[in-house]
């Protein structure tokens, strides 16, 4: 009789205490086989540079909202703009300026599930109702590079936005006062530690139907899912060779910050499984390619696709279609994904 061979699973979850989080360990070798993959059709372009259609500059964000309304931030033209689930114009949100119903220098924007906008710039936060209409601001507290922003069920905000006080990469917003943070940020050492804390030391986050709260690491390659209140339920580690670690070089009084590989975005996908976006640069430092690593609601790897393209969704929908601004042709891309 042959011995029976025993393979051993391409990830690991190592034993936790009741009160400990998960930690999956995942190998470059997905779960499931070539069969499986990710594919991306384009449902709508906007823009694009022909004569006649909207012309956009440096597109920060985009969200879409409950009528799949679809709402661009362009940081170059200090402008917020509406189109319609057909990609027509419907006009612009607020204006430029330093008014308390005014904005300047966009870094992120958010809805929530009343379709209330959240503009993040300038050191404040402003609100929108679904109407365009000016509600209110608040105080940014942290002060820093915000990566985005997403609201919880319960009405309150997260900003994925580090904090040198607290070393924290996620804060959260109750009746628009800072409550709370969470996510321990990723640390540097050394003479220029601060420059790169501020530059890299940060991540995306991204909120699930459930509430549940996912923040992806810039750098290196980690997963966290936290509960609503941020408490940490699990960390997913992924082995790897294509995330690089960020640095800087100083020439002179100035910094120069390179270009890296790393994490670009993540979406807790409709059906429950997370997807993580890593942008691959080239050896010049220049956007050469797109990992998405799918992962199930327990955090095992399933498979990695790789795109020859730089690709950067900003943005999922109830459905699964990602939002991303098409830099090449300066056009804002809806995109179907589709898994098999």
């Amino acid at each position: 009789m042959k011995p029976l061979l025993f393979v051993l699973p391409l990830f690991l979850a190592a034993p936790a205490l009741a009160a400990d989080p998960i930690v999956v360990h995942n190998f470059d070798q997905p779960a499931w086989d070539a069969s499986h993959g990710i594919e991306l059709s384009d449902e709508l372009r906007i823009g694009g540079g022909s004569q006649g259609q909207v012309k956009f500059g440096n597109i920060v964000h985009i969200v879409s909202d409950s009528k799949n309304q679809i709402i661009v931030a362009d940081y170059s033209q200090n402008e917020i703009r509406r189109f319609g689930a057909d990609g027509k114009l419907m006009g612009s949100i607020g204006q430029a300026g330093d008014g308390p119903d005014q904005y300047r220098f966009i870094v992120a924007i958010g809805v929530d599930a009343k379709d209330n906008l959240y503009v993040v710039g300038s050191k404040r936060i402003r609100i929108y109702d679904a109407t365009d209409k000016y509600v209110t601001d608040f105080r940014d507290a942290s002060l820093n590079l915000v990566r985005g922003v997403r609201a919880l069920p319960d009405g309150s905000i997260l900003l994925a936005e580090y904090d040198a006080r607290t070393n924290t990469a996620v804060q959260k917003y109750v009746a628009n006062k800072p409550t709370d943070h969470f996510s321990d940020a990723f640390k540097f050492n050394g003479q220029n530690a601060d420059q790169m804390a501020m530059a890299y030391a940060g991540g995306f986050v991204d909120v699930g139907a459930d509430g549940m709260v996912y923040y992806t690491q810039m750098s290196p390659y980690e997963i966290r899912k936290f509960t609503p209140s941020g408490d940490l339920v699990m960390r997913i580690l992924r082995e790897n060779n294509f995330v690089t670690a960020p640095h800087l070089e100083k020439k002179g009084g100035s910094m120069i910050f390179h270009a890296y590989s790393g994490s670009v975005a993540i979406f807790a996908l409709p059906d429950g499984k997370i997807m993580n976006v890593i942008g691959i640069v080239d050896a010049e430092g220049k956007p050469a390619s797109t990992v998405l690593d799918l992962f199930d609601n327990e955090g095992h790897l399933l498979l990695s696709h790789r795109l020859e393209r730089y690709f950067t969704p900003q943005w999922c929908d109830p459905s699964g279609s990602l939002y991303t601004f098409d830099a090449d042709s300066l056009a804002v891309v809806r995109s179907r994904l589709s898994i098999h």
